[in-house]
């Protein structure tokens, strides 16, 4: 038998109200030891013809299901003007995302916390991707935790797939705690700085915490910085076929680039050497206007040496410069700089700037920004690859990357993982008019199937349902 504190036992309850019938032994078989006032109860519930024993059909329950982003989308507003609402988690999709029965207003909605992410667990999809490292584990901890529960939320907005964002809250008194704080405290999601700032200070706390002592995802290693290179061609002009290999990435689409073959990085390497000889380490005066080509120092961690530099902007005494071999940008000091000689300020750059054709990824500041450049760099980094060059953007080559080894282009790789998304019709057909058109138009139908397939099984940006205009204009791709 079950029972709270002095109240009756729960088994009666549920006869009594004739929510459960009692089963029947045989002579000598164990029983409980209130079986014969279970039996009682049963017997007056027939008699009354409570629920279950009643003649009538038993009364349809009917839940206002807001998971249709139209239903979401008329209900959004009114779900977010009623402050703090009582809920039940009746099914967890992940560590963040959730099913939600909402009694007062009789509904259910597809939820998801606003301040965190945490990564993709296995999909109930068996042909679908693996899951995302720890992704299972934010999973279980969400279910362990709030399953089946009680809990607060607060709605602060919706997305194009009709998920609510928003707070949510566990426990009571004073054990009530933002649900989005625990996780982070376990190592189990990161911060989605779109919507939280370091006056957050519990949620930065936590999370700083969870860091430094490397837990969960935390205890993965960081990827390395990529680095990418350049391509040449004229709009109208034949597409170019190149080997190059990445210098410098910037985010999941831009980068720097070598071509390879080339001598020039070999003989800039070779005089910036020489010029370390001639003037070793020692500082010397230069003229910080912005575009000034200079030498500038830089530490790899091993070694220091001199770069040439190019200056982006100016702040007090500290210089932003763009190393324009490389394609890293740093700041530095009058105390790491010094000018070049005229040779070497009037040579070209070596390294190119370059971006994934008809594919746009997010800025370093979103957490899908940060794993599109991680997964390009995955692909890309320290490998030589083919460029296929369509145009020039902006002094920009426009590009599609090839791994020798594989026929799947990078730029469709990224697409399919749902870490980059298809540039628009109006951006496409403009972007044809300045390459060969028909090679474009090509490739652009080819991507936009495979955009398909990952917005359908939910990969990546994709996860909370359709991103929109006004999701690409928040996310600024």
């Amino acid at each position: 038998t079950i029972s709270v504190g002095k109240r009756a036992c729960i088994g009666e309850v549920l006869v009594s109200e004739g929510l459960a019938a009692v089963q029947r032994h045989r002579d000598g078989e164990e029983r409980s030891s209130n079986y014969d006032t279970l039996c009682g109860v049963e017997t007056a519930a027939r008699a009354a013809k409570k629920n279950m024993h009643s003649p009538a059909d038993p009364p349809m329950r009917k839940v206002n299901d807001l998971s249709d982003p139209k239903k979401a989308k008329a209900y959004a507003g009114f779900l977010q003007r009623s402050g703090v609402l009582k809920a039940q988690v009746e099914y967890v999709f992940g560590g963040t995302t959730y099913k939600l029965w909402i009694p007062a207003e009789n509904c259910t909605i597809r939820f998801a916390l606003s301040e965190c992410r945490s990564p993709q667990p296995t999909p109930n999809n068996p042909t679908g991707r693996a899951a995302e490292p720890f992704g299972d584990a934010a999973k279980r901890f969400a279910k362990m935790h709030i399953g089946q529960r009680n809990v607060e939320v607060v709605a602060e907005g919706l997305t194009n797939g009709g998920v609510v964002t928003g707070k949510m809250f566990v426990g009571a008194g004073a054990k009530k705690e933002n649900f989005a704080s625990a996780l982070l405290k376990e190592g189990l999601s990161s911060i989605d700085w779109r919507d939280v700032d370091s006056t957050h200070a519990d949620l930065v706390s936590n999370m700083s915490a969870a860091k430094a002592s490397q837990k969960n995802i935390w205890s993965l290693s960081n990827a390395v910085a990529e680095r990418s290179a350049p391509v040449k061609k004229e709009g109208g002009q034949p597409e170019e076929v190149k080997t190059i290999i990445i210098s410098e990435i910037r985010n999941g689409n831009k980068f720097y680039y070598h071509e390879v073959g080339s001598p020039s990085v070999a003989k800039i390497d070779s005089a910036m050497k020489l010029f370390k000889e001639v003037n070793g380490l020692s500082p010397g005066p230069v003229p910080f206007k912005k575009n000034k080509i200079l030498a500038a120092l830089f530490s790899d961690g091993q070694s220091t040496d001199w770069y040439r530099a190019k200056v982006l902007s100016t702040s007090g005494s500290s210089h932003k410069v763009l190393y324009i071999d490389h394609g890293n940008v740093g700041t530095v000091t009058a105390s790491q700089c010094r000018s070049l000689d005229n040779g070497l300020e009037a040579t070209p750059e070596c390294a190119r700037e370059a971006e994934l054709a008809l594919v746009r990824s997010r800025e370093l500041n979103y957490d899908e920004g940060v794993e599109a450049a991680r997964a390009l760099a995955s692909l890309a980094w320290g490998k030589e690859l083919t460029a296929r060059i369509h145009a020039v953007e902006e002094g920009k080559m426009m590009v599609t990357l090839y791994d020798p080894v594989s026929p799947v282009s990078l730029n469709e790789e990224l697409v399919k993982r749902g870490l980059a998304r298809v540039v628009s019709e109006r951006e496409a057909g403009a972007f044809g008019r300045n390459s060969q058109e028909e090679a474009v138009k090509e490739i652009f139908e080819k991507l936009k199937e495979t955009q398909e397939g990952a917005r359908k099984e939910r990969r990546g940006i994709w996860v909370y349902g359709d991103v929109g205009e006004d999701d690409d204009e928040r996310a600024k791709y």
